[in-house]
């Protein structure tokens, strides 16, 4: 499809596009940004929660388990991943099995959900068809037994509150997954449900289930005062590549609420691709232009607020 373009306006535009895409030093700069956990007070306080039932699942035969709350771009998936692999080794349980972490589909199936234990657990079959998924599903109570896993941590529940032909309206009995939940619960396995706003029609959805999960915890986006200057102070302080300390300054603290609404995840997305920019002009100091630059190409499909750092 080239026949038309000489090779040296072909060079031409592969040179152009080139010039338009980040350095890889400067994806190196910013990948410090995008693997950074800040440390914050709700954040600190879900980790607690998920430790009792962590500590409570094995212990009592009581059922353990957690609801884990929060809007997009709150945090929970960064928790579940880094509870996951801050678990300590321990001849209590398999290494690496002491707490492992799942995604549910929207929409989810008992097929897939099973396959995703299984996969977590290594399991070596993992696949799981239509007409082994009975099978399989004992098998994979089994494999958590075996494996003496203390914790399941369900990343995207809400999805379970999704009404399906299989899920009748007005119906609090749970359907086929939640019923699984629960005997992996029976076992002496403990369960953090985490998802969106949606998570809060559990009850409505299988009230047995939601009766084992009666803790709650939440995440959310941050108000303008100290906790968000601090988580702030705290993303700033991960890059050693970077000096950051623009941010922490009092006005720009203000701007990135207002770019960002308080959304953690909004905030390391405008502040990675700020540090792209600055790195690719070969600047080790972030700017206001940094920032001015960041904001629509990060930002602007997202969240509708003129650019605070100005046009």
């Amino acid at each position: 499809m080239f026949d038309d373009i000489d090779t040296d306006e072909l060079d031409r535009r592969v040179a152009e596009r080139r010039q338009k895409t980040y350095s890889i030093e400067a994806i190196r700069r910013g990948t410090e940004i995008d693997k950074a956990i800040v440390i914050h007070g709700a954040f600190q306080s879900a980790l607690a929660s998920a430790d009792r039932v962590f500590q409570l699942g094995k212990a009592l035969t009581i059922p353990a388990g957690l609801r884990l709350i929060g809007p997009p771009g709150s945090g929970k998936t960064t928790l579940l991943r880094y509870y996951a692999d801050s678990v300590p080794g321990s001849e209590l349980f398999d290494r690496g099995c002491g707490a492992i972490r799942i995604r549910l589909r929207h929409r989810p199936t008992l097929r897939h959900t099973v396959e995703s234990i299984l996969r977590a657990l290594r399991y070596p079959f993992p696949k799981v068809s239509n007409q082994s998924v009975g099978l399989k599903r004992d098998m994979s109570i089994d494999a958590l037994k075996q494996k003496r896993t203390h914790l399941l941590l369900v990343d995207e529940a809400h999805n379970l509150c999704i009404r399906t032909s299989a899920w009748p309206a007005g119906s609090e009995e749970g359907n086929e997954i939640t019923e699984y939940l629960r005997e992996i619960m029976d076992a002496q396995i403990g369960l953090v449900l985490t998802g969106g706003p949606g998570l809060e029609q559990l009850p409505e959805r299988d009230k047995y289930l939601h009766s084992r999960c009666a803790s709650k915890a939440m995440l959310g986006n941050f108000a303008l005062d100290n906790d968000w200057a601090g988580v702030v102070h705290g993303l700033a302080a991960h890059s050693q590549q970077h000096c950051l300390k623009f941010l922490t300054e009092s006005r720009q603290i203000v701007l990135l609420h207002r770019a960002t609404r308080g959304n953690l995840r909004a905030l390391k997305m405008i502040v990675v691709e700020a540090i792209l920019v600055a790195a690719d002009a070969h600047r080790s100091d972030l700017c206001t232009d940094d920032l001015r630059s960041a904001f629509p190409v990060a930002l602007g499909g997202l969240i509708e607020t003129p650019n605070p750092w100005g046009v």
